[in-house]
């Protein structure tokens, strides 16, 4: 049976009676449907663990409208029983965490601020090598190691690309759909991300005992967790340390259980963040994933930052622990479900083996001069037929004029009057079965991706090469 306080009313408008007596709806049913199953499973492990429980989720109002619940909360057991009860309270958080989240975006900004200071040296180092090699062979056109500049040119303009990706990815709440990561190339790059922004007197090491370290992740989120552990880590050194990042393949029999964690039989990768710091008290470490729970001064904390890591590696299917020692440091260890492709011969060909299409016209809208240059030389080059507009209002005239004879739309977001995206929605009224790419110059938002997605548009991220493009026109022609 249920009992529900007063306070009820005030959270979701609904009169306990209501919820109890007339039993129009349990408060359960309130629960939004993508955190209902996530909050069952959280207070089933609790109650099986005989443990205390905290979550956040959201609810729907009578009214109709979104908040976000804090609920805590312990089992009643019977002597040598299971649970007879739940007894708990649930708060509303949501003025608190819309002022949260306006201080978690200014510590964001920060933060990136910060990296973007690091990662500016190295981006000059990437220019000069660029401007000089390419100044060289504009000098020498036959240089006898043109191949080999060339080369290095590729490389890093490659890794320029990089290092914009991760201030985009991390700046913003963009999304960059990958099934399989490797966990093994993601923390390199993390490491050299960390080695550019924590102070000098921090050394940041990885050590790696996996060669295949497969994961299916957004890389996007992963990095949050990353950046969050480190730059505790990097407060909790204030006169310098070492910050150990560490992979390893742990293999789970049935039954075989870990001490500190719940996981289920199977592979396992585990990702450890060790620092050499101050150390965590024992009545502090018990409430560091409570959401709000921070023992830095005011404004330089949320209290979201632990509960966050949380939250994200239990929505990747993994488990968190945390280890402590006052004096010694802290290490926390992250547990991903190794992701096993399920036909590793499968004898795909590679972009650059895939034929190119000879007969196809494409019909590229993009209002940067050297770009469209570039992309019509690329396009031509492979056999294509091109038809060339500067704006997206200019290439709605030429679909009036070369409608029927043009097999594929190529544009890019961001253009003057008509973007990529209306310029497609408008060609796709009058050419429904029009295939599309659009190309961007930055990582799309996660809504702007789903709404792509259920309109079968491909999308290509700037800069990309040769072979990236050819797939892409392979896959939308061949489809």
């Amino acid at each position: 049976m249920e009992f529900v306080s007063e306070g009820c009313r005030d959270i979701t408008g609904y009169d306990p009676v209501d919820l109890v007596q007339n039993q129009i709806l349990s408060y359960r049913q309130l629960i939004y449907s993508k955190d209902r199953e996530m909050v069952r499973e959280e207070i089933d492990r609790a109650l099986r663990e005989r443990r205390h429980y905290q979550i956040s989720y959201r609810i729907q109002t009578r009214a109709g409208e979104e908040k976000w619940v804090w609920e805590q909360g312990d089992g009643i057991f019977a002597p040598g029983a299971e649970a007879a009860a739940v007894e708990g309270v649930i708060v509303d958080i949501t003025p608190r965490r819309a002022v949260t989240k306006q201080i978690e975006t200014q510590d964001r900004l920060a933060n990136v601020g910060r990296m973007a200071t690091g990662i500016a040296h190295d981006f000059n180092n990437i220019m000069s090598i660029i401007t000089l090699y390419s100044g060289l062979l504009e000098r020498q056109p036959d240089h006898p190691r043109r191949n080999q500049y060339l080369s290095i040119i590729s490389q890093q303009a490659y890794h320029a690309s990089r290092l914009i990706r991760q201030l985009l990815d991390y700046s913003r709440n963009s999304v960059v759909e990958q099934p399989a990561l490797d966990l093994s190339t993601f923390l390199r790059e993390i490491v050299g991300l960390l080695q550019r922004t924590v102070p000098d007197n921090v050394t940041v090491e990885l050590e790696s005992s996996v060669e295949e370290a497969l994961v299916r992740a957004d890389p996007t989120r992963l990095q949050q967790v990353m950046i969050n552990l480190a730059f505790n880590a990097r407060d909790a050194m204030p006169n310098g340390g070492k910050l150990s990042i560490s992979l390893s393949l742990l293999e789970l029999a049935p039954g075989e259980q870990l001490a500190d964690v719940e996981l289920k039989p199977g592979r396992w990768l585990c990702v450890r963040i060790a620092d050499t710091g101050f150390g965590i008290p024992p009545h502090v470490l018990s409430r560091i994933f409570e959401p709000f729970y921070t023992t830095k001064e005011p404004g330089r904390g949320t209290g979201l930052g632990l509960a966050q890591v949380q939250g994200i590696v239990t929505e990747l299917n993994g488990a968190v622990s945390v280890e402590s020692q006052l004096g010694t440091g802290t290490t926390f260890s992250i547990y991903l479900p190794a992701f096993t492709p399920l036909d590793r011969s499968g004898g795909d060909m590679s972009a650059a083996e895939i034929p190119a299409r000879r007969s196809e016209t494409v019909l590229l809208a993009e209002d940067n001069d050297a770009t469209r240059e570039a992309v019509t030389e690329v396009l031509t080059g492979l056999g294509y037929q091109v038809v060339v507009a500067r704006t997206g209002r200019e290439a709605l005239a030429l679909f009036e004029q070369h409608g029927a004879s043009i097999n594929l739309l190529l544009a890019d977001i961001v253009m003057p009057e008509i973007g990529g995206v209306e310029l497609y929605q408008r060609v796709r009224q009058k050419w429904p079965e029009m295939p599309c790419i659009l190309m961007s110059g930055q990582a799309l938002e996660r809504e702007q991706q789903r709404r792509l997605e259920e309109d079968t548009v491909y999308w290509i991220q700037k800069p990309f090469t040769i072979d990236a493009l050819v797939e892409s026109l392979q896959l939308v022609l061949g489809a």
